[in-house]
């Protein structure tokens, strides 16, 4: 499809309405591939269904709330066949006995998540996240006075260290991060459980505060965004784990404003420490916050936009840098770093910054641009189906698994690299990976202080490959 498309648009650029309504049709086909899914497995809470939907609302919210802003529909269409073959691959599965024995799991009675150890654990976590935070500002050289006095001084201070690479690496920077995460996947995982009215606020706050005080100290908002990703990953295991195949909950929705209110006036606060800190003039202000809050929410897809039609021999705004032969360098750079690569990516992955007009500047350009640049316009997509197997590999084992940890980890840290894929890959922070092995230890220790894990484990078999369609039953059908 991208092929017969590129002869005929490539050499050829569409005026901007037309490719615009095109790259919105291929959006809506997204999320039609989506919802086939969704009919044939019974349920929205699952891994291709997750994926499209995102992607569907990646690409269609920034190419209607920036109608102005130029598209190129073939980076769009490109998307949807990455979203193809990671549906795909979710469809060889048979999924009708695993859904069948995690229904079981309503009438035991087990409440793998609502215990004393990850009660205690969490709140262990968040506090020290919170405190490792403060001992990085020291490291820093500020002082924790400027937290009361001048906050959005020292969160300027901060950005501007980070973003001219005078930030001091330490281990207490590190560990922030690490238990931020952990945090809030333990507080996802607690929050079912937990009885309405205080004792839910109190693991919501907890979840967020340490990535909310990292916006709030180093003008970050990358700690929040991901946090989000890995506390609504908890909630969905939990939701599984009960036998809830619910993606979205209606009784959500007014907690989810109100907090959400709350997020975005400490996110704006954010924004105002960095560009536009110092600035008096209102009207400077309404629109510095209108450029930053664009770029940051609809930047990534138009960079990546640009990105593409320069790579493909298109029209494109911008002249990009080929690195060359990279081996996946962009899409798992810590891992490299890590047995002994020296190649360091620059703030952002990429140093070119993609600009239209007033609206948007970014230097993100969403996960893609990663991918194909490692392993090429084919590659990128063969790696979608490989890493859709594990994704649905995963989630098979959680079904069928009574006491979940392997499985339950992976289904996690996929929710947040679905979510983090706008951004980028979250395989190049160093975290992501220190946070799966903490998160695999703790739940295994969980799982073992309620029954051996172990014997869970010999139960789990790899799953039968569908054969033939059959039809499956809803999943609220496997309910009794």
């Amino acid at each position: 499809m991208i092929l017969i498309l590129k002869r005929t648009f490539l050499y050829n650029p569409m005026p901007d309405v037309y490719a615009k309504l095109l790259g919105i049709t291929f959006s809506l086909l997204i999320l039609g591939q989506a919802f086939l899914v969704r009919r044939r497995v019974g349920t929205w809470l699952f891994p291709a269904c997750i994926f499209g939907l995102l992607w569907f609302a990646f690409t269609f919210i920034p190419m209607v709330v920036l109608i102005a802003a130029p598209v190129n529909p073939l980076a769009i269409g490109y998307i949807l066949l990455c979203c193809l073959a990671v549906s795909g691959v979710g469809l060889l599965f048979g999924w009708k006995s695993a859904f069948l024995r995690n229904s079981e799991k309503s009438h035991s009675g087990d409440k793998v998540y609502d215990n004393g150890f990850l009660r205690t654990t969490f709140f262990v976590v968040s506090g020290l996240a919170i405190l490792f935070v403060a001992f990085d500002l020291l490291e820093q050289g500020f002082s924790l006075n400027a937290v009361v006095s001048d906050i959005q001084g020292m969160a300027n201070q901060y950005s501007i260290l980070r973003s001219t690479g005078q930030i001091s690496s330490n281990i207490f920077g590190q560990l922030s991060l690490g238990f931020t995460y952990i945090g809030a996947i333990l507080g996802g995982l607690m929050i079912a459980d937990a009885r309405p009215g205080m004792q839910r606020r109190l693991v919501i706050v907890f979840s967020l505060l340490p990535s909310i005080a990292i916006m709030l100290t180093q003008s970050a908002r990358g700690a929040l965004h991901l946090s989000l990703g890995y506390f609504y990953g908890g909630v969905l295991v939990s939701r599984i784990q009960a036998a809830n195949m619910t993606l979205f909950s209606k009784k959500a929705v007014r907690p989810m404003i109100t907090y959400g209110s709350i997020l975005l006036v400490l996110a704006t606060i954010s924004f105002l420490t960095r560009g536009l800190f110092g600035v008096s003039d209102a009207n400077q202000i309404g629109s510095g916050l209108m450029r930053v809050s664009s770029s940051y929410l609809f930047g990534s897809l138009f960079a990546y936009s640009d990105w593409f039609s320069y790579w493909t021999g298109g029209v494109s705004k911008f002249v990009y840098s080929n690195p060359g032969d990279t081996y996946g360098f962009f899409t798992f750079s810590a891992a490299f770093n890590f047995f002994g690569s020296t190649r360091m990516l620059p703030t952002g992955v990429f140093d070119e910054v993609f600009e239209h007009g007033d609206l948007v500047a970014s230097n993100i350009y969403t996960i893609f641009r990663s991918l194909v640049t490692d392993f090429g316009l084919v590659g990128c997509i063969a790696y979608m189906a490989v890493t859709s197997f594990v994704f649905h590999l995963a989630y098979y084992t959680m079904l069928i698994n009574k006491r979940p940890v392997l499985g339950a980890s992976l289904f996690i840290v996929m929710v947040a690299y679905f979510w983090q894929s706008y951004l980028g890959s979250l395989f190049v922070y160093n975290n992501s990976y220190a946070c799966f092995g903490l998160l695999w230890i703790i739940l295994f220790v969980n799982s073992f202080k309620r029954g051996s894990p172990t014997a869970e484990l010999q139960k789990v078999k790899l799953p039968r490959l569908a054969r033939l369609p059959y039809p499956y039953r809803r999943v609220e059908s496997f309910r009794r």
